[in-house]
């Protein structure tokens, strides 16, 4: 698949990669290291490789409500104006929305979209369900899109297993390291996001909403930054982190980014 991503960044390989080792866990050396290293210029911003909009048309259920618009003013941040197209209905699988007439027929209406974000119900992904992945795959190459999986979170209080399970193994039968490895799929894995972030008691308590399924503020943003983070191609900037979040320690949750994509990197 030819995947045209529209940004450029700035950031060669052999600082990314020693940006990613700066920032693999959350203990405060490593956070004071990482804001030092931003300081000093070792992270340096994707600029956009020309001042065109971006569009994502987002599938999935009532688990992506509130992140559409935290992505779009995340893209904001770096002058990109983001076009974003979100189908939410509650208790939907990938499945549902790609046999949907109105689905399609919504799809359709833009030639050409640059990112397909795909995000299965919060019982996650298996055998059955990885065809859906693969027709939503082929319809976003159909479009000109690079298909982007959103991996969801456990409940509240579940053990990190769940967690696990949802990720999969990359040629495993089930999870979306597989989905993604199997079609070629980029992948935000936002629940090991939430999971990074639940080990501080005071952003836990802001993660997940009373129901301890669907995502609080703090959920919301993990997700729309897992998505941005992808997108985007580059560490986030700590300053954006603290204008978006503010009363939230930007070190930790640029932490938590870095070192959910690490595993999925190091996965594949």
């Amino acid at each position: 698949m030819v995947r045209d991503r529209r940004f450029e960044t700035v950031l060669g390989d052999p600082v990314a990669r020693a940006s990613e080792t700066l920032v693999s866990a959350r203990r405060p050396w490593q956070a004071a290291l990482a804001a030092a290293a931003v300081a000093i210029g070792l992270f340096v911003l994707p600029v956009p490789a020309e001042a065109a909009d971006t569009s994502i048309f987002m599938v999935g259920n009532s688990l992506s409500r509130g992140v559409k618009g935290r992505l779009r003013k995340l893209l904001g941040y770096d002058g990109i104006r983001a076009h974003v197209y979100s189908v939410t209905t509650a208790g939907t699988t990938l499945e549902d929305h790609l046999e949907s007439r109105r689905v399609a027929k919504r799809f359709a209406k833009r030639d050409r979209w640059d990112w397909v974000v795909l995000q299965e119900q919060s019982a996650g992904i298996w055998d059955e369900r990885l065809e859906s992945s693969e027709g939503w795959a082929a319809r976003a190459e159909t479009a000109g899109a690079v298909p982007l999986l959103m991996m969801t979170w456990a409940d509240r209080g579940m053990p990190t297993s769940i967690d696990d399970w949802l990720l999969g193994d990359a040629y495993g039968d089930h999870g979306y390291l597989a989905a993604a490895t199997l079609y070629d799929t980029e992948l935000a894995a936002a629940g090991l996001v939430f999971r990074e972030l639940a080990a501080d008691p005071y952003m836990q308590s802001r993660l997940w909403s009373r129901d301890g399924h669907h995502a609080a503020s703090l959920g919301r943003w993990a997700a729309a930054l897992s998505l941005y983070r992808e997108i985007r191609g580059a560490p986030i900037d700590l300053a954006v982190l603290a204008e978006a979040l503010p009363g939230y320690p930007s070190e930790e949750v640029f932490a938590a980014v870095e070192t959910a994509r690490q595993r999925v990197a190091d996965a594949r």
